[in-house]
């Protein structure tokens, strides 16, 4: 009997955090499905990891790649395989909430007209601590304004369920890209029917370092103007790609960053401990005295908070 959903998982060399997904994964309410595993040619323990919990649950699938072929084609060697009528993508450092899969599901068989669904996200730190809720765009108008902007973060790309048919009619992902698969992908998606975004925070994202360099990089930028360029050739539409304000974190000391969005959004341990970690980093910078001096002028008490305690 064919599983209702193939859950993909690209691995590559993230053994601190792999085992949290899978079992994020495999404690789902939701629990026809199938797992399909692609690691991708991992030096450290990831496969060995994987391996363990295959050993546990039929369910999950591995493909090994013996050298490493990058996420766009991992997840196609998984679309292949996929038995589902839906496609959940999962990213192997990040966490699915327990009822991720049987609301989306829910969703997608009641919006028929519907071919793909994310959900509201929690920002987590690398050791798993919340420093962000994101309320993504609901409706199809939103979403495909924020697309057409060159926002791939309208949707989570590894809170997204979707229907197989549409994707597999697509080619699944574009390989010639070397990133932005996901803005790529869900502007072609949108060409098919309406994306939507699930109320419910239902999906961590786990912001490390190693895992957001990328969006300093010239080659990200450009092909974000790839992927739109391509759009407008598709639908035979104009967008002025002038006009287009591509952004991505010009940060030298992430942990300072996350400790000022934690602060913003009232994450007390989240902001002290990155706090702690950005001077143990690098010392007292002037930039810790400005942020000090933030918060004891705040309003909301966070200096007796956090340091007269």
């Amino acid at each position: 009997m064919q599983p209702t959903i193939s859950v993909i998982m690209s691995v590559s060399n993230t053994e601190k955090y792999v085992g949290k997904a899978i079992k994020s994964i495999l404690k789902q309410s939701f629990s026809d499905f199938e797992f399909i595993i692609i690691d991708d040619a991992s030096t450290d323990r990831s496969l060995e990891i994987i391996n363990h919990h295959k050993n546990k649950d039929p369910r999950i699938i591995i493909i090994t790649n013996d050298v490493n072929l990058g996420i766009s084609q991992s997840r196609n060697k998984g679309l292949e395989i996929a038995q589902g009528r839906f496609i959940g993508v999962m990213d192997s450092d990040d966490i699915s909430l327990k009822n991720r899969f049987l609301k989306q599901v829910e969703f997608l068989e009641n919006n028929t007209d519907y071919v793909g669904v994310g959900t509201n996200t929690l920002h987590i730190d690398p050791e798993g601590f919340p420093f962000r809720k994101v309320d993504h765009p609901s409706t199809n108008d939103e979403i495909n304004t924020q697309l057409l902007l060159g926002n791939g973060d309208a949707i989570t790309h590894g809170s997204f369920l979707c229907r197989t048919n549409i994707v597999n009619d697509l080619g699944g992902y574009d390989e010639s890209f070397i990133n932005v698969v996901d803005l790529d992908l869900f502007l072609r998606l949108a060409e098919k029917g309406k994306l939507s975004n699930l109320r419910d925070i239902l999906y961590k994202v786990r912001f490390r370092e190693q895992s957001i360099g990328h969006q300093k990089s010239s080659l990200w930028k450009d092909n974000i103007l790839k992927a739109l360029t391509k759009t407008m050739q598709r639908r035979n539409i104009e967008i002025n790609l002038t006009d287009i304000e591509i952004g991505g974190l010009h940060q030298d000391d992430y942990r300072l960053y996350w400790a000022y969005t934690a602060y913003r959004y009232l994450n007390l341990h989240t902001t002290i401990k990155n706090f702690i970690i950005s001077i143990a980093n690098n010392g007292i910078q002037k930039t810790h005295l400005d942020f000090m001096k933030l918060m004891f002028n705040d309003g909301r008490g966070w200096s007796r908070r956090i340091f007269l305690k």
